[in-house]
């Protein structure tokens, strides 16, 4: 069955895009059909493989065509671009006047009832379309809660969140996980949140292991904490450089390891 998760924060650095391509490499790794889809206009999934910033036919293209009522399937196959072990649909800065675009349409919605798709379900119509090619969709959002990250939600089944390691999220925490179950509430009753992710972490500071203990104690009965948090490495940092994940750049290291053991505890328990 397949499982489509949106990777999502209400704060950038955190390690969003990071944790797509390598949770995405690492599913593949065990044999699944996976896409990965960029819907955050910075492109940082589409530039770390290798995708050019002109590219003519991204997840915007399928956007706009949903906003404008084509019929987006025909458009599906140009959009999709190969790894040898994933698929994805790349983006590009088109992509940040979609917002505005689908804000116009949700206001519309309120004039006439004309249109087929509310402005929150576009992204939806569109993934739904995958749903019987891939066994897992994961959504790299940007660092904004709009519409197009309040699209990803709507069109997804779980929420990753990531957490960077070196200090006390709690207050951003808190906001994400509230609007989380606000979309939970109103426009998608299925939406779950998969796990809260520790990324860039440092076993050996007090630091890190502080922000992980205060994590586990304040969200861990209520939300799952992914047992194995992200170690830092450079590594990490570099592999986009070379268009490439962590199990191609460097598969021996520790953060390697760490998605391994992320993409097990997502097979086995959703």
């Amino acid at each position: 069955m397949i499982r489509i998760y949106s990777i999502a924060s209400a704060k950038g650095g955190v390690g969003k895009t990071t944790t797509a391509v390598n949770l995405g490499a690492a599913l593949a790794a065990n044999d699944n059909r996976v896409l990965l889809i960029d819907l955050d206009p910075e492109r940082h999934l589409s530039n770390s493989l290798g995708v050019p910033a002109g590219a003519k036919h991204t997840i915007a293209t399928l956007i706009s065509a949903a906003l404008n009522d084509m019929d987006v399937s025909e458009l599906l196959p140009r959009c999709v671009l190969k790894t040898d072990i994933l698929d994805y649909i790349p983006s590009s800065p088109a992509l940040a006047g979609m917002a505005t675009q689908l804000a116009i349409r949700q206001n519309s919605m309120q004039l006439t009832s004309d249109l087929e798709v509310q402005s929150e379900f576009v992204l939806k119509h569109i993934v739904d379309m995958f749903r019987a090619k891939y066994d897992y969709i994961i959504i790299d959002c940007g660092r904004s809660i709009d519409l197009l990250t309040i699209n990803a939600l709507v069109a997804s089944d779980k929420v990753i969140i990531p957490v960077q390691a070196h200090y006390l999220p709690e207050e951003g925490l808190t906001s994400f996980l509230d609007t989380v179950q606000r979309i939970r509430a109103k426009l998608n009753p299925t939406l779950e949140v998969a796990g809260i992710l520790l990324t860039m972490y440092q076993g050996a500071t007090n630091l890190c292991r502080s922000v992980e203990q205060d994590i586990r104690e304040r969200f861990g009965e209520e939300y799952r904490v992914f047992k194995q948090p992200i170690s830092y490495s450079i590594k990490v940092a570099e592999a986009p450089a070379f268009k490439k994940s962590i199990f191609e750049h460097e598969p021996s290291n520790a953060a390697a390891q760490c998605y391994s053991s992320m993409a097990k505890e997502l097979m086995e328990n959703g």
